[in-house]
């Protein structure tokens, strides 16, 4: 227990406001509520009346590739995966493996894409969505958590997702993700938690909870190669969980609404994220106009 922790002083800076005003700068302010509208405006599909779990709760678990198509896939990813990495431990005990075959990783991507997980993310969006950016993720065992790996919510539109799809089994590796529900992460951000200062993040909501009488249930699955979480980032609380036992490879997208399909978007922009390094566009009109819309 950590006696006056979560106390709502100065030192703390827990502002009950940081999390409307985050909403409000991401969905207003730079467009990208006006953006999913007109996103939905370009659409023509059927849509499923029926809500998902994504829909009622903000966080779903998938089944998203088999067993031997996810060992095929990271055995593969790691055969072409550049030498040189991308080290940031000092944020998340992350490598970001770069893969430089785009054949590759199409191929891959519309085997990943099929048609329930795409009707599932059309549903959610009331649109066509594209993969905003993609990465490909080796967690290494360590002993402090820190960021990405403490409780959090990622700055962002309202209406954006994630999906963290799961290379192999955590009975290798001991790493996992958990999260909170979006009604339970509302609740936080009444506290002032949500988007408050880095430095303030813990990997212990117990305490916060009890003194603001939050239910807490964290939701977690014993995660197997293939399968994967979808969540909407920026309104479900959750943190990572460190291995402990070996390396945790985790394939990560965030997803956009669109006014096309994804995998016209994803070859029109040549293969790549709309912003691979995973900072958001100032203005959301600046991405409508990257993307080629037939009239």
């Amino acid at each position: 227990m950590w006696p006056n922790l979560f106390q709502r002083t100065p030192k703390l800076d827990l502002d009950p406001e940081r999390a409307s005003q985050t909403y409000a700068l991401f969905d207003n302010e730079q467009g990208y509520q006006a953006y999913a509208r007109q996103c939905q405006q370009h659409f023509s599909g059927t849509l499923d009346p029926t809500p998902s779990l994504l829909q009622q709760q903000g966080v779903e678990h998938l089944r998203i590739l088999n067993k031997p198509e996810a060992g095929a896939f990271l055995s593969r990813t790691l055969a072409l995966t550049e030498t040189a990495t991308t080290n940031k431990p000092q944020i998340d005990y992350s490598d970001i493996l770069i893969i430089r075959d785009k054949t590759f990783l199409h191929t891959w991507f519309q085997h990943i894409f099929q048609p329930a997980l795409t009707a599932k993310l059309t549903n959610y969006f009331q649109s066509h969505f594209l993969i905003y950016w993609y990465t490909f993720l080796k967690a290494k065992p360590a002993d402090q958590a820190v960021r990405s790996f403490l409780w959090h919510c990622d700055k962002g539109p309202t209406a954006h997702l994630k999906i963290l799809l799961y290379l192999n089994d955590i009975q290798e590796h001991h790493g996992n993700t958990i999260f909170l529900d979006r009604t339970t992460t509302a609740k936080f951000a009444t506290s002032g938690y949500v988007f408050g200062s880095v430095k303030k993040r813990t990997d212990d909501l117990t305490a916060l909870a009890q003194q603001e009488h939050i239910p807490f249930h964290p939701l977690s699955w014993e995660m197997q190669a293939g399968e994967g979480v979808v969540f909407e980032p920026s309104q479900v609380l959750h943190r990572g969980q460190l291995p402990s036992t070996g390396f945790r490879y985790v394939l990560a997208f965030c997803l956009l609404p669109s006014p096309i399909p994804w995998d016209h978007a994803f070859s029109q922009n040549n293969y790549e994220g709309f912003r691979p390094d995973y900072t958001w566009h100032p203005h959301a009109k600046e991405l409508m106009q990257a993307i080629p819309v037939s009239t």
